[in-house]
């Protein structure tokens, strides 16, 4: 009932650890179980850590809001980034959860067939995939 996926995204002076978990929860609302898409955020191999995320319901092929209903979830046919553009993007907002460093991921741009194509810091910094 649980299924993860962790990756490290890299630049040459920085990288950041995604994970990305599935699972479920009883429905607070009725007899089934919501679908959760939880997405972190940290800095892999530091001491010092920031851990920022999100949970989402989702069904198949699209997810349809925040599981505690936190913030509105935005849904662009098109979006660029940087010098980059990608279409059906879920821009989704992490939510601080530990800091002992002063940066961490507040925003991530997901695309459910290519996942993670770009992020920001709380200090103004757009990461997005060149290729």
């Amino acid at each position: 009932m649980l299924a993860t996926n962790n990756m490290v995204i890299s630049s040459n002076s920085n990288s950041w650890q995604f994970s990305i978990i599935l699972h479920s929860y009883p429905s607070a609302t009725s007899k089934i179980y919501d679908k959760v898409i939880e997405f972190e955020s940290s800095i892999p191999g530091k001491s010092k850590k920031t851990i920022s995320n999100a949970n989402l319901l989702y069904e198949p092929d699209t997810i349809t809001g925040y599981q505690w209903n936190y913030s509105d979830l935005f849904f662009h046919n098109s979006l660029t980034l940087g010098s980059k553009s990608f279409n059906d993007v879920y821009e989704i907002e992490l939510f601080l959860q530990e800091a002992t460093i002063d940066k961490w991921i507040n925003k991530l741009y997901y695309n459910i067939d290519q996942g993670i194509v770009g992020f920001s810091t709380n200090q103004n910094e757009l990461w997005f995939l060149g290729k």
